[in-house]
């Protein structure tokens, strides 16, 4: 038996070896995907290289930023150079004065653009459009104030003109210059219904540097007008102060009720045991928490290490709202003080209904 049982092993060995090293023949009908993978030596990371050509990358990105920036600065310096070089000068001294005036307005507004180009304000592609038409705004401009220099010119035989024409000029005050370079000038001690526009100033010199009456009746009309304003401005000043002092009143009178009340609620607990005083005091802060509609984290934060109110903190709260309430322009501010006063009312809800007093209509 067992003789049997090794000659079967040896046999199962024998066929396990035949098939392990037999060979597989090529069948015409099949057919055979060979893939051969080669692998490529290994090739050692050239960091002098990237690092190089990472520096390189760098200094052309710095170099080309350095040109663009030198080319904008280029272009702003010689705007600015060609309004004062190339502006039109009439040898009046009123009229120069104004154009220098028109000069300085205009400067002013193109060192605006150039600072909204560098901080990154502004396109690099609007900036060159903004300045052509800033420049173009101010060579129209300096052509209208060199008028008035003809207008003067056609009127110089009339000694009562030449007098009359520094005077209406003496009412020109300055330019005002908008982004979209529309140039107005501004009048002060004459009443003008005229356009503003810088375009239109021969229309307005014109208008009463030949009629005296007229040049008369419109400073006559501004300082009836500006006395009125001023009038109106003072009658409203006053209105301020005593709506401001009325206010005042009433919020002493409220910090007067508030505090008389916390010494009430002060002397109402000091009596209680002081169990009942201590589930009192808790349950008052619960109340608050729930009741407060208008509640803040931000108003909350300051009684967060409190469990209670003790009547030093109710003290504090009625301080600050007197403090808050009346600014260094004595006026009643009800933005801040709304919440804290919440505070106060809802302790008051509480204690009077806790221990069941009638509360005053």
């Amino acid at each position: 038996m067992i003789l049997k049982s090794t000659f079967l092993s040896f046999i199962l060995l024998l066929f396990w070896t035949i098939n392990s090293y037999s060979q597989t023949y090529y069948n015409p009908r099949e057919s055979i995907d060979i893939t051969i993978t080669v692998k490529e030596p290994f090739k050692p990371i050239n960091y002098a290289e990237i690092s190089q050509n990472f520096n390189n990358e760098i200094q052309r990105v710095v170099a080309e930023r350095n040109a663009r920036k030198k080319y904008y600065q280029d272009i702003y310096y010689q705007t600015k150079s060609s309004i004062n070089s190339n502006s039109v000068l009439t040898n009046e001294y009123e009229i120069d004065q104004l154009i220098f005036n028109l000069q300085e307005n205009f400067n002013y507004r193109i060192d605006a653009i150039y600072s909204q180009l560098t901080s990154g304000r502004l396109k690099e592609n609007l900036f060159e459009s903004n300045l052509r038409s800033t420049y173009s705004a101010y060579t129209n401009a300096n052509r209208s104030l060199a008028y008035l220099s003809r207008f003067k010119y056609q009127n110089q035989s009339n000694q009562n003109f030449q007098i009359l024409f520094k005077k209406v000029l003496s009412h020109v005050k300055g330019f005002s210059v908008t982004r979209y370079g529309n140039v107005s000038f501004k009048l002060s001690g004459i009443k003008y219904d005229g356009s503003d526009n810088i375009s239109s100033i021969l229309n307005y010199v014109s208008e009463f540097s030949t009629n005296i009456n007229k040049y008369e009746n419109a400073v006559s009309i501004f300082k009836k007008e500006e006395l009125e304003r001023l009038e109106k401005k003072e009658k409203l000043e006053a209105q301020r102060k005593l709506e401001a002092q009325r206010k005042i009143l009433a919020i002493k009178n409220k910090i007067e009720d508030l505090n008389s009340f916390i010494v009430e609620r002060e002397k109402k607990i000091l009596k209680l045991p002081q169990k009942e005083k201590k589930k009192y005091l808790q349950a008052e802060f619960k109340y608050y928490k729930k009741s407060t509609f208008n509640y803040t984290r931000k108003v909350m934060r300051r009684f967060k290490k409190f469990k209670t109110f003790d009547s030093s903190i109710l003290m504090s709260i009625t301080e600050r709202i007197y403090n808050k309430s009346i600014s260094k322009y004595n006026e009643f501010s009800w933005r801040y003080e709304e919440q804290m006063y919440e505070i106060i009312n809802s302790v008051k809800d509480f204690y009077y209904s806790y221990f069941k007093i009638p509360r005053l209509p």
